[in-house]
């Protein structure tokens, strides 16, 4: 009995001793807890902060553009100008620029499009051609891009008759950069 009454009171005391030592890993979880989530938190106010992008893009008035050629007209030209300032504003970030021209009717076989001399490339319908990385420009630099729109004859032999040009729509696609 006395053997018995010795474990009886090891085991308790060791019963003790885990529930203690369970009590305080908890207390000391929870403290770590309530620690980090003190030290996570701020205070203060900050405020946030949009950067403009402006684009203003200006087109020339001219006649339609056409290509004869019997009469040995083999290129149409259009002039434009992209800028990132408007209403004495200026774009706060850089930014790269694409150009889209979308035409009423699809671009004919043997005729291609250009701006600066980039050739642009048609969609699959042919109404819609874009020409990549036309221009850059600095943040904060008030600049103005002037740009020549072409179109011209690739492959006479593609033409079924001369072509007239109108009603084309030009756009620009930015794209931040860094």
């Amino acid at each position: 009995m006395l053997r018995n009454e010795g474990t009886k009171k090891r085991n308790g005391a060791r019963s003790v001793f885990a529930l203690v030592v369970l009590f305080a890993a908890l207390l000391a979880s929870a403290s770590g807890v309530s620690f980090a989530k003190n030290l996570s938190s701020s205070t203060g106010g900050d405020n946030a902060q949009v950067s403009a992008l402006i684009i203003d893009l200006r087109v020339s008035s001219s006649d339609n553009l056409a290509i004869d050629c019997g009469q040995e007209i083999m290129t149409a030209e259009y002039h434009f100008t992209v800028a990132n300032t408007k209403d004495g504003k200026t774009a706060e970030t850089s930014f790269k620029y694409d150009v889209i021209v979308t035409l009423p009717e699809a671009l004919p076989e043997g005729i291609s499009v250009t701006v600066d001399g980039k050739i642009g490339t048609a969609s699959s319908d042919r109404k819609t051609v874009t020409i990549k990385d036309v221009g850059r420009f600095a943040a904060g630099n008030s600049q103005t891009h002037n740009h020549s729109l072409v179109f011209y004859v690739v492959d006479v032999g593609l033409l079924s008759r001369n072509y007239v040009f109108e009603n084309i729509s030009i756009s620009v696609r930015a794209e931040q950069v860094c």
